[in-house]
């Protein structure tokens, strides 16, 4: 049996050192809570199995014990143990950004007569020396610059058959970033030169390699089946989810499942019975994960600051658009339920040291450009006459910062929250009170928009290099 032989592969890998069942927390109707870790054995349609960590016990929990959201985050939850994404290192890599605000990050492949080529995790890039305003070295996690298997194929290099320990090594870690597949044959080969002690240890491994394989098989093949009733293609969704119950019967995600096809049967029938409350309970979830995506999409190096604000300007009558598209409503159907809605998903965004940009700060330029007594004399008079009287003093101002030299030099989440933030300060869709906006004095130059100091034996006050004298940082709490 398919069961049997996944609960003892996996007791082999908890042996071996990796990752180990996590403990879950089930919460009850009663106010009850229990640890332990959840099985689906015998009648899942009642309910699980918890094997209790403090008494190492086992009770069955009815899914009429638990509250609603409890049993859908049970039943949904990933099959397969948390891994975290281990063994990553950080690499040296090169930050190039082009006059097109085109922003690269990644190795150098070669650099000739002026052509560039860049490794990144997008492929291969080019670019050209001549459209290259800023580069830098930068230190970032492996997966930014190469795939899973890139990262597998870097470690496997120059490992031999032989080498039982680097095979072992290679398969654990990709088994921790979900490749299964190149895990299980890393195992396989390790195996064919295990120690006599370690042989069964492998095939173990292979075995939960394999099982692996089928389990994340089937949570692909359930959340096609969700996606497809979520957005109301419901013939579509029974008919994966039958083929989902069919095929992976045998898996622990079909077995946290086996309602699926009635959930989803049940949710067609309430959304004919009343499409209006349908709609009013998920256009506001769809309308935030809209947003969180289109957000994210201009964030990226591909558009300008320029092009960015325009798409924040349009973002509403995008997101009406995509979701209607989804949901397989019309426009005004949307835009009616999300300004309807009730629940209040608190979000807080700031601008921080790019509020200027929004609100009008010096767009570069000198923090100085003098008050008129910056002449010759008064510079010879200041250093007593020591200096040749044909040099000229040098300039007291210091470059400002520009908006795209901003938007440049900025990392992903700065720009998206930035860009988050000019949404819930424009947007006729979204809810805040008076307060929930707030501009705090700017702190090195405590809201006063300039700085005293010296320069040049000098005393003057030059243009705050934070707020660019805009003197505030915007801070919005909206819903």
């Amino acid at each position: 049996m398919y069961f049997p032989r996944l609960f003892a592969a996996l007791i082999i890998v908890a042996s071996t050192g990796a990752a180990a069942e996590a403990q879950d927390i089930v919460r009850l109707k009663n106010g009850k809570i229990l640890s332990g870790v959840i099985a689906f054995e015998g009648d899942s349609k009642a309910g699980f199995v918890l094997r209790r960590w403090d008494t190492g016990g086992e009770i069955f929990v009815r899914w009429n014990q638990i509250p609603d959201a409890e049993a859908y985050r049970i039943r949904t939850r990933i099959a397969s143990p948390s891994e975290a994404v281990g063994g990553q290192d950080l690499i040296d890599a090169i930050r190039i950004v082009t006059n097109q605000q085109r922003e690269l990050v990644g190795i150098i492949l070669s650099e000739k007569d002026g052509n560039i080529s860049i490794k990144t995790r997008d492929g291969v890039q080019q670019t050209h020396k001549s459209a290259e305003v800023h580069r830098e070295p930068v230190r970032v996690k492996e997966s930014d610059v190469y795939t899973p298997e890139e990262m597998i194929d870097r470690r496997a290099k120059g490992v031999g058959d032989a080498d039982f320990a680097k095979l072992v090594e290679l398969g654990h870690f990709a088994s921790s970033i979900r490749v299964y597949a190149r895990a299980q044959e890393f195992f396989k080969r390790a195996q064919g030169v295990a120690p006599a002690e370690r042989v069964e240890e492998m095939k173990g491994l292979v075995n939960a390699m394999g099982v692996r394989i089928i389990e994340d098989n089937a949570e692909k093949a359930l959340a096609a089946a969700r996606k497809m009733a979520a957005e109301y293609q419901f013939d579509g969704a029974i008919a994966a989810a039958q083929k989902f119950l069919t095929e992976f019967n045998e898996t622990s995600v079909a077995k946290a499942n086996q309602n699926i096809v009635s959930e989803i049967e049940n949710r067609k029938k309430e959304y004919f019975k009343d499409r209006d409350k349908v709609l009013a309970a998920d256009v506001p979830d769809h309308w935030r994960t809209v947003r969180a995506t289109l957000i994210s999409k201009y964030t990226s190096s591909k558009y300008t600051l320029q092009l960015a604000r325009e798409a924040i300007a349009k973002l509403d009558e995008e997101i009406v658009a995509e979701v209607a598209k989804k949901l397989n409503a019309t426009a005004d159907e949307v835009g009616r339920h999300w300004d309807a809605r009730t629940e209040k998903k608190y979000r807080t965004v700031s601008m921080k040291d790019g509020t200027w940009i929004h609100r009008g700060g010096q767009d570069g330029g000198l923090d100085y450009t003098g008050d008129g007594s910056d002449d010759l004399e008064d510079f010879k008079r200041r250093f007593e006459g020591g200096q040749d009287p044909k040099k000229k003093p040098p300039p007291l101002g210091q470059k400002l910062e520009t908006q795209i030299e901003w938007w440049q030099n900025a990392s992903n989440s700065m720009r998206r929250e930035w860009l988050e933030c000019l949404y819930a300060d424009t947007s006729s869709k979204v809810k805040k009170e008076k307060e929930d906006v707030v501009e705090k004095n700017c702190g090195p130059c405590k809201g006063e928009g300039k700085i005293k100091q010296t320069r040049g034996g000098k005393p003057i006050e030059y243009i705050c290099h934070e707020c660019h004298g805009c003197k505030k940082v915007l801070t919005i709490k909206y819903w």
